[in-house]
Parts: C-alpha cells; sequence; structure tokens
C-alpha cells in the first residue's frame, strides 16, 4: 500500500507539527534581545511636578547657605564669639564663663577644620537648612503643595538667608522651635516615647540657644493656648475631654517636660557647674530691658523698611492668609496657630526698645507658616491657575533681592564714592568692611612669622580676630604692632612707624520718613543708600623690622719709622668715627603715611 507524503507526517512520531519552526523563532528572538538596554532603560522614578519643587529649593538652600559663607567679614559679636571659642581651645573655658552648646560645637569646627570665617558661621548655615527643611517634615500637616511653599518661602527670603550666614543664635533656635511644633503634630497624630523624648530634646536645645529663644517659645506657647481656647469654646464637654487626656497621655507630657527641663538647665549650667539663673536672666533683660524708645512708632520706623523692600512676598501672602482666617475660609487649626503667633511676634517687637534687624525673622517666619497655608489653599482651586504668575513674579524679584544681600552688596566697600555707597537694611549695627581682612592681612605680612605681638589700644574683637597670629601686649613700648583710632594722638608714641589707616566698619540708619517711591525703586536696583552712613576708621602702627648692619672696626695702623718720609701726595688716615657710614641702616625708617588707605 502505498503511503501518501501526507499520511506519513501525520503519523510521524516526536515534535508535533509547527513546534519546531516555533522553537526556532524563540531562540532567535532570545538571540536578538538587548538586554543592556532594557536595563539602562529601566524607569527606576518618574519625576513629578512636587519632585522637581523640592529638587531645586533645595539646590537654592544648600547654595545660599553655604556659596561664599566666609567671604563676609566678621562683625563685632561674631569675631567676640569666635574669639572665645578659639579661647577655649586653646587655655580651656575659665571659671564662671558661659559658653552655650552652639559654640561648643563651633570650638569643635575650630578644631577640626582650623579657625577661620567660614568655620565660625558652620553651625548657624546648617541650622538655616534644618529650618527650610521643616517645610517637609510639615508636608503631611501642611499638605503636599503647602510644604513645599513653606520651604520655598524660606529660601527666597533675604532675611532668613542673610542670617542664616551669620552667627547669630536666632535662626538654630527657630529651626529648633520649628522641629519642636513638627514633633508636637506627629506626637498627637502617632503618640510614643521616643517622639515625647525627641519634642523634649528640641524645647530644651531651643531654650538654651542663644538670642531671644525664650521669646520664641511664650509665641508658640501663646498661639497653641490660642487654638485650644477656640477649639474650647466651639467643642462640648472639654472638661471631660482634659480628663481623658490627661489620663492618656499624662506620661508622655511628664517624659517631655522633664528631657526638656534637664536639657535646657544643663546647657545654661554649664553642664551643671554653675547656676542658670544669671543666664537665664541675661535672656530676660535683652529682650525687655534693653535701652531704647518705646512704642509702635518707632517699631514701625525701624522694621517697615525691611518687610516692605525685603520681605514684600512673604508679608502679602501672610495678609492674605489672616484675612482667610478670619473670613472662615482657611479652618486649618495650624493657619489659626500662625496667626497668633505672627501677631503676638509683631505686636512685641513692634513695642519693646530692644530692636535688632535679626528680631524681623521672628515674624518671618510664622507669616510664611501663613503663607503657606494660603498657598495650600489656592492650590486647590481654580484661581491657582491665575494667581500663580504674580507669585512667581515676586518670587523672582525676592530671589533677586537675596542674591544681591549675599552675593554682590554683602559688606560695605569703602572704595566706592561717598555719593554712591551701597548699603544693606540689617546694617543698624556695624558691619565690618571688606577691606579690614584685606589690610589686617597686610599688617601681619609686615611682621615677622613668629615672636610678633600686638597692642590694642582700642577695645574691637573684629581686629583681634583678624590679628589673632599676633600676641597680646600689655602695652605699646615692645609691641610691634600699634593698634588705635583714628586720632593724630592715639599714634603719639608711635611716631616713626609705618601706618595703615583704613575703614572698619560702617553703620547705616535709614530714615523710613524720608524714602520717596523713586528712591525705593533705585534701591531695588542698586541698593544705594539714601541717607548717609556712619563710619569708624582705624590706624595700625607697624614697628620698622629694618636689621643693623654689623659695625666695622678698623685695625690700628703702626707708626711709620723714624727718619722715613711719606709718599707725595699721601696723608696719613683718619680715625674712625661715629659718621654716617657707620651705621647705615640705623637712619630713620621711611613711614608710608596713610599705607592702607584703600585708593
Amino acid at each position: 500500500m502505498a503511503v501518501s507524503g501526507k499520511g506519513t507526517e501525520e503519523w510521524r512520531l516526536g515534535i508535533e507539527l509547527g513546534a519546531h519552526d516555533g522553537l526556532e523563532a524563540a531562540e532567535e528572538s532570545e538571540a536578538i534581545r538587548d538586554y543592556s538596554a532594557e536595563r539602562l532603560e529601566r524607569p527606576l522614578c518618574i519625576v513629578t511636578a512636587e519632585h522637581l519643587g523640592w529638587a531645586m529649593v533645595a539646590g537654592l538652600a544648600l547654595a545660599s547657605r553655604f556659596l561664599m559663607l566666609g567671604a563676609r567679614p566678621l562683625d563685632s559679636v561674631e569675631a567676640r564669639h569666635a574669639l572665645g571659642e578659639l579661647a577655649w581651645l586653646r587655655s580651656g573655658l575659665p571659671a564662671g564663663a558661659h559658653l552655650g552648646w552652639i559654640h561648643l560645637l563651633e570650638a569643635a569646627l575650630f578644631a577640626v577644620l582650623g579657625a577661620g570665617d567660614f568655620g565660625a558661621r558652620m553651625v548657624f548655615a546648617l541650622s538655616g537648612l534644618l529650618l527650610v527643611a521643616m517645610g517637609f517634615a510639615l508636608r503631611r500637616h501642611l499638605g503636599r503643595a503647602g510644604g513645599l511653599a513653606f520651604a520655598a518661602l524660606l529660601v527666597l527670603s533675604p532675611s532668613v538667608a542673610y542670617f542664616s550666614r551669620a552667627a547669630d543664635g536666632l535662626v538654630p533656635a527657630l529651626a529648633l522651635a520649628m522641629l519642636a511644633l513638627a514633633l508636637f503634630l506627629e506626637l498627637v497624630d502617632k503618640p510614643g516615647r521616643l517622639a515625647a523624648a525627641g519634642l523634649g530634646a528640641a524645647i530644651g536645645l531651643g531654650l538654651a540657644s542663644e538670642g531671644p529663644a525664650l521669646m520664641t517659645a511664650l509665641f508658640m506657647l501663646g498661639a497653641l493656648a490660642g487654638v485650644g481656647l477656640v477649639q474650647a469654646v466651639a467643642g462640648a464637654r472639654v472638661r471631660l475631654q482634659v480628663r481623658v487626656w490627661w489620663a492618656r497621655r499624662k506620661a508622655l507630657f511628664l517624659i517631655t517636660v522633664a528631657i526638656a527641663a534637664v536639657v535646657w538647665l544643663g546647657c545654661e549650667s554649664g553642664f551643671f557647674t554653675h547656676s542658670p539663673l544669671d543666664a537665664i536672666a541675661a535672656a530676660y533683660r535683652a529682650s525687655f530691658e534693653a535701652a531704647g524708645q518705646r512704642g509702635f512708632a518707632a517699631g514701625l520706623d525701624f522694621y517697615l523698611p525691611m518687610l516692605s523692600l525685603y520681605e514684600f512676598l512673604v508679608v502679602l501672602l501672610a495678609v492674605a492668609g489672616a484675612l482667610g482666617v478670619l473670613t472662615l475660609r482657611l479652618r486649618s487649626r495650624l493657619a489659626c496657630g500662625a496667626l497668633v503667633w505672627s501677631a503676638l511676634a509683631a505686636a512685641f517687637y513692634l513695642w519693646t526698645p530692644a530692636r535688632s534687624p535679626a528680631f524681623v525673622l521672628q515674624m518671618i517666619v510664622p507669616m510664611a507658616l501663613l503663607g503657606a497655608c494660603v498657598i495650600e489653599y489656592l492650590h486647590h482651586t481654580i484661581a491657582w491657575s491665575i494667581v500663580r504668575y504674580p507669585l512667581a513674579v515676586l518670587a523672582l524679584l525676592t530671589l533677586y533681592v537675596q542674591v544681591a544681600n549675599n552675593f554682590v552688596w554683602y559688606a560695605p566697600d569703602a572704595g566706592q564714592a561717598p555719593w554712591a555707597r551701597t548699603a544693606l537694611l540689617f546694617w543698624t549695627a556695624p558691619a565690618t568692611s571688606m577691606q579690614t581682612p584685606v589690610q589686617c592681612a597686610r599688617v601681619a605680612e609686615a611682621l615677622p612669622a613668629a615672636g610678633a605681638s600686638a597692642f590694642f589700644a582700642t577695645d574691637s574683637p573684629v581686629l583681634r580676630w583678624y590679628l589673632r597670629a599676633l600676641a597680646p601686649a600689655a602695652t605699646a613700648d615692645g609691641a610691634a604692632a600699634i593698634v588705635a583710632g583714628a586720632g593724630p594722638a592715639s599714634l603719639a608714641p608711635a611716631q616713626g612707624f609705618a601706618t595703615y589707616e583704613f575703614e572698619l566698619s560702617d553703620a547705616w540708619h535709614p530714615a523710613w520718613r524720608s524714602l520717596s517711591p523713586a528712591a525705593a525703586l533705585h534701591y531695588l536696583l542698586d541698593a544705594r543708600a539714601w541717607t548717609p552712613l556712619d563710619s569708624q576708621r582705624v590706624t595700625i602702627a607697624v614697628r620698622p623690622n629694618a636689621p643693623l648692619a654689623p659695625t666695622v672696626i678698623f685695625a690700628p695702623l703702626e707708626p711709620p719709622p723714624a727718619g722715613s718720609t711719606a709718599p707725595a701726595g699721601a696723608s696719613e688716615p683718619a680715625a674712625p668715627g661715629p659718621g654716617p657710614d657707620s651705621h647705615p641702616a640705623a637712619s630713620p625708617a621711611a613711614t608710608p603715611g596713610n599705607a592702607g588707605r584703600p585708593g
């Protein structure tokens, strides 16, 4: 029987029809598969608008806090603290002296990095980063847009950036206060002993920070009390709720209070080596017993230029937030607390005679918190598609002011013409000129590398800091350099010395009433001061360091023999005497008058 080809294929054992072809196709596809491309093109993270926003905030925060951190010379307060930290490293802390935990960290940085302007501000710059990071910590309570807006407002703020780059204890105090607020809100949502211990540590370190940390704590307590009072009035069975809360949370409350008390009193007492009452009383006197004019008019004249010319974005958002809370459009407890905090801080610092440019941060931080609540509210409405454009313009203008203040006109420049001097509104206290470190370096170069001393006739921590390589001398008699004021009488013992005269510092007290709209616009463009600056000059006299040439002693001449005659035209040599060629280096040294005066 003949078997057809078709029948043979149907009864063949083994692989089914078409299977062999399919296996070959699979092998071919496996051979051309590009595993490298698959691994390199695998998506790891989808970048959203929020991710991009946080990346931009982080980049701006790092740049604005650390770039050129040591370019601005230290002022007198910063130099005094830096000298204390350096003295503690060299010889130990004197008995009874108070050195806070911030300056102990700075001293540790000096030991690792060396003493310098950059290291003297490192802890404060890190505190500025912590303050900005609190926007991310409050993200769950403020909202995604609100947390990002709070961090962005602090990053863009010219005042927050300027004082984050200065050795001022207010920035660490505010950073720890915001950390305490974030931990408190976390403790309310998720009670735990670890969160309670962290809250107590943050409160204790914040109270032990230099500056008006006590006032910050009082403002925050007032804000919490205000929110609690509103809830008590609006709620029912308040007494029962308080009793239930105490029964459930009293252990966490006691842990927080105990740790805060131990940390605070331990830091203020030098780790329990002396009484902390002196430091607490000094902080109280700094806030309430300062000399100055008391009243809201004087406070507005002092703070209104900074609030209007530097912090216009934060102030506008805070005003909008206040209207939103009062009209019950913003029903957030955090917004209500921020409004009470802002009102208490503004009322106190406008009224109290203790005024400082750094105190504007006490108003700016709660205002930024209130403004972040406004951004969160607007971001959920259709109005955001229109409002975001003017807000972006104001943000760019604020960033321009911040960059100009921190990287362009960051210090007084004595080389500018008197009618074209630039000044910042923060310079109500004397700000060290940028010529001071340069001239002090010239003085140090003119003296021996080791063993040189300096007599400071004027008590200037700035000059002591920049001439710290010179040993201090008790009198001007044996000192290699004499640091005195600019008056000629102070240089009487230094006649014949090389002198370096330069501008030490400038202070500016802008009169708000004399500012016109044209002058305000001109100031925003080139920071030109509309009133004169108060300058302080200093003179440093340097002893000439010219070594004397060795004295030449001539051998005595033998007398000529008797009867001998000297050659014609010869004469006896004159005996050596004290002529001008005997000591060629004994002539008075040239005195370059005003050698350090800037051109």
